[in-house]
């Protein structure tokens, strides 16, 4: 058998509640015009192909977008789960935590989901609206200890992480961020980085380096068009690296394109290369 990803993102959809300054929704639909929502033949082409390689896999439902926007979630959840089975070792998303209801918890949980990281970009609700525009931040907290003290009565094996991203608005909160949720029961893990600038070209603070990231030899990011980017930072689709609609994984992640990045980040040369990395700010 070829080589294999050991992790796949796939899109969920590109819909979001608010007007998140961060993600920037409004630039992914106005620069790649793909579906709203990953069509379910695209999921099950996806599913089915990873079954048939008896590797162990890690599953993420989110790229862009809020994923529990999409109604058949917890269904693919489920099927992936059914279908692959124990070498399913993770199936994550990150959301806003607006429909992240108890309900809601417990129905992903249920289908499969082991892995869930909600943002949380401030310390009070003034500073957070102001950075997700139309999302509530008090709705947001109640819901993550909900479904913290959820997790704890029920001993949900679900990793349960808030996360925190750094902007000149925002960072003065970043220590009161981590006092509010380091060990709080039921919340894993705490997290924070700087704002990458993917949206705006201008991060907040640059941690990238010019030697290879993991993600040419790690993962696959999937589109809801099929579409495969190099990673999460290709907010445009800038370098589309094959389409799940014309090729197997298989043939995508051992085909020229793939091969050309790796070769590029191994010999060093990725922001010669490659317009995507020159402009990433992140360290991975």
């Amino acid at each position: 058998m070829n080589n294999v990803p050991g992790s796949v993102a796939i899109e969920s959809t590109i819909l979001c509640q608010g007007g998140c300054t961060i993600c920037a929704n409004k630039y992914v639909q106005h620069y790649n015009q793909r579906p709203s929502v990953v069509d379910p033949v695209i999921v099950d082409k996806i599913i089915n192909e990873i079954a048939t390689w008896g590797t162990s896999i890690g599953l993420t439902w989110s790229h862009y977008g809020e994923p529990l926007l999409n109604k058949n979630l917890a269904e693919y959840i489920s099927y992936a789960k059914t279908t692959i089975g124990k070498r399913v070792g993770q199936q994550a998303l990150f959301t806003n935590g607006m429909l992240l209801t108890p309900v809601m918890f417990e129905t992903l949980v249920n289908a499969g989901l082991n892995y869930c990281s909600v943002s949380v970009d401030g310390a009070n609700a003034q500073t957070f609206e102001k950075r997700r525009p139309g999302l509530k931040y008090d709705v947001i907290v109640e819901n993550i200890k909900a479904c913290a003290a959820l997790k704890v009565e029920k001993g949900f094996p679900c990793t349960l992480r808030t996360h925190f991203v750094a902007g000149e608005d925002n960072v003065a909160e970043k220590s009161e961020y981590h006092r509010i949720w380091t060990n709080y029961p039921g919340i894993d893990a705490v997290s924070a980085l700087p704002d990458d600038g993917r949206a705006t070209g201008k991060p907040f603070e640059d941690i990238s380096r010019d030697t290879a990231c993991s993600s040419p030899t790690s993962g696959m990011f999937i589109l809801t068009s099929g579409e495969c980017v190099i990673c999460c930072q290709d907010i445009h689709a800038s370098l589309v690296l094959g389409n799940v609609n014309e090729q197997s994984l298989e043939e995508i992640w051992n085909g020229d394109k793939y091969t050309m990045v790796r070769e590029a980040h191994k010999a060093g040369h990725k922001r010669h290369v490659l317009e995507v990395c020159r402009a990433c700010a992140t360290r991975y």
